[in-house]
């Protein structure tokens, strides 16, 4: 575009630099990255958003990056969009090539992966008069837009206004500089003042390129004016694998990087005269070493810099006021008088005293941390034992699902050959579990114990990260269903109520784990392989063990056992209702919440005394529901282990987004969809790998009224679908045949090879 075609003019010029290198993987087209395209699009839409028709918006795409046209050609008609190339420079020589084409009376930093919150550009219009810049606050999200508007509802709705804790303030500018990752960003700057001040960004820093810029604009202006409700929405990336934030990348010359950025804004600083900017720039500096520091002897207890490093440090800190080290401990001023004198000897020993005290008091409170160290130092230089075979269902809370199966394959054909141990949180269930193995509590000594010791790691769930893996275990990861709901690498957004940003790296790094992963199908081979980023040819493509029961031949001989079990006549209609875990459902980490929407009482008035109803939620939350007055009618069974001998009894299921109607459908029996909030869960929430509303084997439903007319005429309900769930038996069931956990124990065992008992 034409820097000269300056005849529309604009109070606004929001400057977006872009960059964002291809990412190619098995399952998507080369140079096709949606996710990126996603950050640009919010971002985008919350200009639109701004309802403000004197805002143009200058893209600055930076180098040769990802192709967005399509994006660009999707907001062409809604913004004043102008668009620049420049060859790969940084964001800082992206932001100067904006600035240089500017045409607002104001200038607007905006990153391609963050977004804004309504009415910004109002308000900090509102203050613009007679101030060079003006400024709100920063509140940081993982979620897209649709999904942070869609929290901060939920959050304002739940939470009393009096009790709202508002964005962090920053009242004094110069605090800016102390706080993590300082951004010019988000601040309305008078452009005449930056052109008369000649204030530009830094290309030679690649990392921190706002730090000297906004040392350079702090110095020169005092006509500051703020108002917190102006939000600037920052994005933190949960993708750190694929698509890491310049913040999230690791860089061997991060710390030389912020040293010298740290010297450019404090010579700025000096010229300007604020003192109280040079000395946010020195707490700064305190915070980033101490961080830096003690963080990696953390992580490595090792030696963290190298000597050129200790140099640097040692020459930034001769700019920085000593007196501002007295606002730390005595341990860290240690630190940091040993980093300042170049005695790196003595920080590593100071710093090794931190973090002992720091283990320490974590140690105390949490015994699993001991453990931990005697796993690491004592059972994991202990030889491995060949037949011994660890099984862990659902963290321990059930003896289920395919390890069960799978053990239960072991030990009716090979018998004492192994030795097995199970995890249960509930030493009582040891009485379910034939053939007398070992049982442990989950993350207690004998835990780690026969972990360590056991070749053979058969589980469907993730274990935790800091668990220990080494040369000659083998995993089998059997996991727990065919995906309808995107996972992990697939999924856009983390709505979970912990490690948001961390999830898809902490997955990442567990995979790695993985010796094989067992797949129901193609599709869901397809589909983990995207997800989880796994190799394929270490995907077991042979059904689920724990859909044997489902085609086993003392099956209704099973379903009786099962109904005696569990008290419910025979003369009884059983509807098994299976919803999914929600994303979203939870107060804080540790604290969920489930609103049942069936509507019970009004389905035992409709359907009577024929039918039963058989709950089976998440264990999370299976302790909240009420079943008061709905005695003989409604069935809590969600701590019922094995939900394959449910579905032995069940007649006909009621899920939404849940695998289970995968599993379910072996049996041909009537599945119905009650999905009321299918527009939040596949939009905002997760995303799905199928078409529901084409390709599931049954009606979609929206009201418990549905749900019982669907019920009334389930005849006719299976007649109109057998086609597609003939379609769907063929594409998500061919494979269940009875004999995948066989398939499992040849692929994993390798028993071809030995001698049979």
């Amino acid at each position: 575009m034409d820097r000269k075609n300056h005849e529309r003019s604009a109070a606004i010029s929001v400057i977006i630099p872009f960059y964002m290198k291809n990412v190619y993987r098995r399952g998507m087209s080369e140079g096709h990255s949606p996710l990126s395209h996603a950050y640009l699009a919010d971002c985008l839409e919350s200009i639109c958003a701004q309802n403000r028709e004197d805002v143009e918006v200058l893209l600055v795409e930076d180098g040769k990056s990802e192709a967005i046209d399509e994006v660009k050609e999707a907001y062409k008609e809604r913004l004043t969009l102008r668009c620049f190339r420049i060859p790969h420079g940084g964001v800082g020589a992206a932001r100067n090539e904006g600035l240089a084409c500017a045409r607002g009376e104001f200038v607007y930093f905006l990153d391609a992966d963050d977004y804004l919150a309504d009415g910004v550009f109002d308000r900090l219009l509102a203050l613009s008069g007679g101030k060079d810049l003006s400024y709100g606050a920063v509140e940081r999200t993982w979620f897209k837009r649709a999904g942070y508007l869609a929290e901060r509802e939920s959050r304002e709705e739940q939470q009393p206004e009096q009790q709202r804790q508002p964005p962090q303030r920053f009242e004094n500018p110069a605090a800016w500089l102390t706080r993590p990752g300082a951004l010019a960003s988000g601040l309305l700057i008078r452009r005449a003042y930056l052109e008369r001040e000649g204030i530009r960004f830094d290309e030679t820093l690649e990392l921190y390129p706002d730090l000297p810029f906004l040392a350079r604009l702090l110095g020169g202006t005092d006509r500051i004016g703020w108002d917190y409700d102006a939000i600037y929405v920052k994005r933190i990336h949960n993708d750190e694998v694929q698509y890491p934030s310049l913040s999230q990348q690791v860089r061997e010359d991060r710390t030389m990087q912020y040293v010298r950025a740290y010297r450019a804004a404090k010579e700025a600083a000096a010229q300007s005269g604020q003192e109280e900017v040079g000395r946010g720039l020195d707490r700064g500096l305190y915070a980033y070493i101490l961080k830096a520091f003690t963080g990696r002897l953390h992580d490595q207890g090792r030696v963290v810099w190298k000597p050129e490093e200790y140099a640097v440090m040692k020459e930034a800190m001769a700019l920085a006021d000593p007196s501002l080290r007295r606002e730390y401990s005595p341990m860290r001023r240690r630190i940091l008088k040993a980093i300042a004198q170049g005695d790196d000897k003595r920080a590593i020993r100071a710093g090794n005293v931190v973090v002992a005290v720091r283990k320490r008091r974590e140690l105390l409170k949490n015994s699993r941390l001991l453990f931990r160290i005697i796993d690491r130092y004592l059972f994991q230089k202990l030889p491995i034992k060949e037949r011994m075979v660890f099984f862990e269902s659902f963290f321990g809370n059930s003896y289920s699902d395919s390890p069960k199966y799978i053990y239960q394959y072991l030990l009716e054909t090979y018998g004492s050959e192994y030795r097995y141990i199970w995890v249960l949180k509930d030493k009582r269930k040891r009485h379910d579990i034939p053939g007398n193995p070992i049982v442990v509590t989950p993350y207690s000594l004998r835990y780690f114990y026969y972990l360590a010791r056991s070749k053979y790691w058969i589980l469907n769930i993730r274990l935790p990260k800091w668990i220990e893996k080494k040369q000659g275990h083998v995993c089998l990861q059997t996991w727990h269903g065919t995906p309808l709901k995107k996972l992990v690498f697939d999924m856009e957004d983390v709505h979970l109520a912990s490690s948001r940003s961390s999830y898809k790296m902490i997955f990442y790094q567990e995979t790695k784990k993985w010796d094989y992963l067992i797949s129901a199908n193609r599709f869901s081979t397809d589909k983990f392989e995207s997800a989880f980023l796994y190799d394929r040819s270490r995907i077991l493509e042979i059904g689920y063990p724990r859909n044997d029961c489902l085609k086993a031949e003392d099956r209704q001989e099973r379903a009786a056992e099962v109904r005696r079990r569990l008290g419910i006549p025979e003369s009884k209609i059983l509807i098994l209702y299976a919803p999914t875990w929600r994303d979203d459902e939870y107060y804080e980490a540790g604290s969920y919440k489930f609103d049942l929407k069936l509507d019970l009482a009004q389905m035992q008035k409709e359907l009577g005394d024929r039918y039963a109803v058989l709950l089976r939620t998440h264990y999370l939350i299976a302790q909240n529901l009420r079943l008061d007055g709905l005695e003989g009618f409604a069935y809590n069974v969600s701590a019922y282990d094995d939900i394959s001998e449910l579905y032995l009894i069940s007649d006909l299921c009621i899920t939404d987004y849940s695998s289970v109607f995968f599993d379910y459908a072996n049996l041909r029996r009537p599945i119905l969809f009650y999905v009321y909030d299918l527009d939040k869960y596949r939009d905002v929430l997760r995303g799905f790998y199928i078409n529901i509303e084409t390709e599931v084997p049954g009606p979609l439903l929206y009201s418990t009224q549905e749900v019982i007319g669907a019920i009334q005429n389930i005849d006719g309900i299976t007649k109109q679908y057998q086609e597609r769930y003939d379609r769907f038996y063929e594409r998500f069931c061919s494979l269940d045949d009875g004999h995948a956990s066989e398939r499992a124990v040849r692929a994993v065992f390798g028993r071809e090879s030995l001698s049979q008992p």
